[in-house]
């Protein structure tokens, strides 16, 4: 899922999904020119699901102050960090806008949006793959970024 798209989620915000749509295909574009290998499809159905959770982690501040979305479910210090810094492993949970499932461009305008506050300038898209379903039958996906 998501396999051959490329994206670097950074602190742009967009005013709505169309513009998003045009910023992100604009992006695979130049790289499939660039001779790479991307692929965006923005209506594929990608998860037949209306609603997910989404794990990932980042290196923040302690100070760092969660999405209303964001649930901490993991937090360590790292002897190689700061004082002030610490890994923390976050839960999000998205609904789907048609209440049954989400296209590429739905899931990836959401992701995006829950870049926007964190620490790095840029975070690249490195995987995006299924984990478990939760307690409560929701599937949970793990987001992997790197800088």
């Amino acid at each position: 899922m998501l396999e051959n798209v490329s994206w670097g989620f950074d602190k742009t915000v967009y005013d709505n999904i169309n513009e998003f749509n045009d910023a992100i295909t604009k992006w695979n574009k130049g790289l499939k020119e660039d001779g790479l290998e991307t692929e965006w499809n923005p209506s594929d159905q990608i998860i037949d699901h209306p609603r997910i959770y989404v794990t990932y982690s980042f290196i923040v501040d302690t100070t760092y102050v969660p999405l209303a979305s964001e649930t901490v479910i993991k937090s360590q210090k790292s002897k190689r960090l700061n004082d002030n810094s610490e890994v923390k492993t976050f839960r999000a949970e998205l609904s789907a806008d048609n209440d049954n499932n989400f296209s590429a461009l739905e899931l990836m305008f959401k992701l995006h949006q829950l870049f926007i506050n964190k620490p790095n300038e840029t975070n690249y898209i490195e995987g995006f793959d299924f984990y478990e379903d939760d307690t409560d039958g929701t599937p949970t996906y793990l987001l992997s970024t790197g800088t």
